[in-house]
């Protein structure tokens, strides 16, 4: 019900889900805390490669925290441990799906997952003296999920709805900036099943654990409160000669129509094929629209329609649209930064590999009565040392990941259309 009351409001006020967002500013060193989908290595894997190839400049050093089946209190319970040594001035949380216990909501429930957030938010804010952003908890799916209650999805949606309105309430009482997530992946959803039936899941196929469908919405809610403006570059080429382009793009030569580009800053790349891949999602995220703009615009054309090539692409605009101007990033989907994109993706995925197997690696040196999941009690000389040399080795990993971020040179032609 809530999500049906919150959509409709939404679409008739154009209110955004996101609200206090925070702004990212060169230098941050952003942490992403969740649970298990945290621990996916999806949507934190969007966030940092986002970081990494679209905004370079910021330099921004991340680490990813997920730790699956987790619940609020348990992560207030390993702040100190993992979060702590990494000194973020950035974190964003994202819990909820397993503190609701999987069933109808009951204010037991909520209290303690309102006091757990409370005291994490507080901690961070107030002790760490970092920027905080909220995440609401996500959904189920309304057609796989099936809970060992018997909790119908409208039913457990409706607990997680709850959830989030406590969320942003303990958002706006910190000063923190909230991502509604909760309605994000419910209006996505709502709207890919209605174009690709019922049986598309969007939140996973169990229900609770997305793929990176599902996952870019998460980063899209999150992108959103790290306040970014998705304006990743523009270029601007004169039919009369010429051209000219943003910062973090360079002109090497221009004529007649024609530029080669060199660039450092990256426009996102969606290659998946599969059902479950980020790319089928993007007609019902507003993500290029919002956070991919690679604008290309050309002034003085003298034809009503021009064909431009682009990476071993070809496509045909009017002429009214190529002096609006065209989002490169949507249009060719197969352009000349791909294979360096990919690099980049591939030593983010290396080093959040190693992150998770670095916090649960430092609960394994425990004697085995603090063994508990989550629950480092005590300091340990031996865990603290491993610990630092670990965190020196997360430092260089991210140094790995700013390293394949290379300057890509590209050309862009415009003809005539025959």
């Amino acid at each position: 019900m809530r999500t049906i009351i919150i959509t409709a409001l939404l679409a008739l006020l154009g209110l955004s889900a996101v609200t206090g967002e925070i702004k990212i500013k060169p230098g941050d060193r952003l942490c992403i805390v969740g649970d298990s989908i945290t621990e996916a290595k999806k949507y934190c894997k969007f966030i940092e490669v986002y970081l990494a190839a679209c905004y370079p400049e910021l330099k921004t050093e991340v680490l990813q925290l997920g730790w699956s089946g987790e619940v609020a209190p348990s992560f207030l319970r390993r702040m100190r441990t993992d979060l702590e040594p990494f000194k973020p001035s950035v974190v964003t949380l994202f819990y909820g799906m397993n503190d609701g216990g999987y069933g109808p909501y009951n204010e037991t429930t909520g209290k303690r997952y309102a006091d757990a957030m409370e005291a994490i938010a507080a901690k961070i804010v107030k002790e760490y003296h970092a920027s905080l952003l909220v995440g609401s908890p996500g959904t189920v799916d309304t057609f796989y999920f099936k809970s060992a209650t018997g909790c119908p999805p409208q039913v457990y949606n409706e607990t997680l709805g709850k959830l989030s309105d406590l969320c942003k309430s303990i958002a706006e009482k910190n000063g923190a900036g909230f991502a509604d997530i909760h309605f994000l992946l419910a209006s996505a959803m709502e709207k890919a099943k209605q174009k690709l039936g019922q049986e598309y899941d969007v939140c996973g196929k169990d229900g609770v654990h997305p793929d990176e469908n599902g996952h870019l919405v998460i980063a899209y809610g999150f992108l959103k409160g790290l306040g970014f403006d998705g304006n990743i570059g523009s270029i601007s080429i004169d039919m009369n000669g010429g051209a000219a382009v943003s910062e973090g793009q360079k002109v090497i030569s221009s004529a007649g129509g024609s530029a080669e580009i060199e660039s450092q800053k990256y426009p996102y790349c969606f290659t998946g094929k599969s059902a479950g891949s980020a790319k089928n999602m993007l007609p019902f995220i507003p993500f290029n629209e919002d956070l991919n703009r690679f604008t290309l615009t050309v002034k003085n054309l003298a034809w009503e329609k021009a064909k431009v090539v682009w990476g071993g692409q070809e496509k045909v605009f009017s002429k009214q649209e190529l002096s609006k101007g065209i989002n490169l990033a949507a249009e060719f989907t197969e352009n000349p930064f791909v294979q360096a994109f990919a690099d980049v993706e591939k030593a983010v995925y290396a080093k959040q590999d190693y992150e998770t197997n670095m916090i649960k690696k430092f609960t394994e040196m425990l004697p085995d009565e603090l063994k508990a999941k989550s629950r480092m009690l005590k300091i340990f000389p031996a865990v603290e040392a491993y610990r630092e040399e670990n965190f020196r080795l997360q430092a260089k990993l991210s140094e790995s990941v700013k390293a394949r971020v290379v300057p890509v040179k590209h050309r862009i032609v415009v003809t005539k259309a025959e």
